[in-house]
């Protein structure tokens, strides 16, 4: 008698995959709802309320506990002080070069189990 040809997956390997297949969904959603939010507001600087002048479309990427994000997000001139920058990231509140989430930054646990409520 031979052997099975498909064998039975442990509990811990279906038990990994879910968890990578539900941490890959919770990464692309907050990839949507930050790129949303971005296309919505990121226009426009926080501090002045004013439109970034000859702005433009750049990438953005940061490192959320769920994983890398990738977006698009607008950069110009600022006209209250005339500093280039991307408004959005003075919405969420992140330094100029800062890749990290906030939450991560903090070391606070996230993750699919800890935040995930949030995303919903």
């Amino acid at each position: 008698m031979s052997p099975p040809t498909n064998p039975v997956p442990s509990l811990r390997a279906m038990d990994l995959e879910v968890r990578a297949e539900g941490r890959e969904w919770m990464r692309r959603r907050l990839e949507q709802k930050l790129q949303a939010q971005a296309g919505r507001q990121g226009r426009d600087f926080p501090q002045s309320g004013r439109k970034a002048h000859h702005r433009r479309q750049e990438s953005m990427r940061l490192r959320s506990g769920f994983g890398e994000v990738a977006l698009e997000v607008w950069r110009g001139k600022n006209p209250a002080d005339g500093r280039w920058g991307i408004p959005i990231r003075a919405h969420w509140g992140l330094t100029p070069h800062q890749q990290l989430s906030p939450a991560l930054e903090a070391g606070r646990p996230v993750g699919l189990f800890c935040d995930c409520h949030r995303l919903l």
